[in-house]
């Protein structure tokens, strides 16, 4: 994995540009490193030295209207090293001929600039500096997310939350969820992060609000409610812990629900081994077939998640002679 080396001043006001920048990257898959938990005392030590040394590029922030001589001295060794380095700015931004042949991105463009940032790495890529295949950053496979159309600020705006919420910073990712709905209304992957966030923290009942609503504004979209009904199965589990028959059910209306909404292989999944925790093996069979009938890919998850779970998990496979069959296909005997 390629890495970039954010520098910047560690203050108040540089520190959430600084976060956004990182996450850019984080879900564009380069790693991220700084500067920080390095003896301060010293602007260029050698840690700091190697750091960016070791780096692919540099991103220099001067968002604010005092530029860190640390900063200052990260960009030049930088580019004495021959680092293309993109200058984060608010506003037009001038520095001397040292660093005229770098990128700019000015962040009073809006989301613009999540475009700018986009395209000055795929010139890096291009002019050779990261030794990158340039096909995979201007045309990367298309998660479902880049397949649903969503604008580049809406799609931009749904990876800082995912990285959010990967990072377990659930508040933050809460927080810029709910901006995401307020900013557009009309992007129903805002709800279900929504109900997400707050589903970690406990919050049943304003989650299950939430996902009603998404179900109610968005039942023209397949994928809006087929996505809120596998949250509600989720909210539903996690709220009673304690798993019976009766609440085995209504996981599984929520399953089904979703499936009708929008067939999805997770989905089938999950209701698969919501009917053999039931012990309901002939249930959960007639849903193996009608899933493979579907997603032939099926088995090869199945064959993935019984090498990656635990016994319990094997425990209710063998429960289905089909799934088991699936899961653990036996060698062909050679003739004697």
């Amino acid at each position: 994995m390629k890495t970039a080396f954010v520098s910047y001043r560690f203050s108040e006001e540089i520190e959430p540009i600084a976060l956004m920048i990182k996450n850019w990257f984080k879900v564009h898959e380069l790693m991220v490193i700084d500067g920080k938990q390095l003896d301060a005392t010293n602007s260029l030590n050698e840690q700091l030295k190697n750091r960016i040394s070791n780096a692919d590029i540099l991103v220099s922030i001067r968002a604010d209207e005092t530029t860190s001589i640390y900063v200052a001295e990260e960009a030049a060794f930088a580019a004495g090293k021959g680092k293309p380095i993109i200058i984060v700015s608010k506003g037009a931004y001038s520095e001397g001929s040292l660093l005229n042949d770098q990128f700019y991105i000015d962040l009073d463009r809006g989301f613009d600039a999540a475009n700018d940032l986009s395209n000055a790495v795929v010139k890096i890529l291009e002019k050779g500096y990261l030794d990158l295949n340039a096909k995979k950053v201007k045309h990367p496979p298309k998660d479902e997310v880049d397949a649903e159309g969503w604008s580049l600020e809406i799609r931009e705006k749904i990876r800082v939350v995912r990285v959010l919420m990967d990072e377990r910073e659930i508040d933050k990712a809460l927080e810029s969820a709910m901006t995401l709905l307020n900013d557009h209304p009309e992007c129903w992957r805002a709800g279900i992060a929504i109900s997400a966030c707050l589903i970690i923290k406990q919050d049943y009942k304003q989650a299950e609000q939430i996902l009603n609503d998404v179900i109610d504004n968005f039942s023209g979209s397949g994928r809006a409610v087929s996505y809120a009904y596998q949250n509600m199965a989720w909210l539903y589990f996690e709220k009673h812990k304690e798993v019976d028959s009766e609440i085995n059910q209504k996981l599984i209306g929520f399953y089904r629900d979703s499936i009708e909404a929008y067939p999805r292989i997770d989905i089938f999944f999950d209701l698969i081994m919501t009917y053999l925790d039931a012990d309901l093996v002939g249930e959960a069979d007639k849903v193996i077939v009608e899933a493979l009938q579907e997603f032939p890919e099926i088995e090869q998850k199945v064959s993935e998640m019984v090498s990656s779970e635990g016994s319990s998990f094997v425990q209710l496979v063998t429960k289905s002679n089909l799934l088991s069959a699936i899961a653990f296909p036996k060698e062909p005997r050679g003739d004697k």
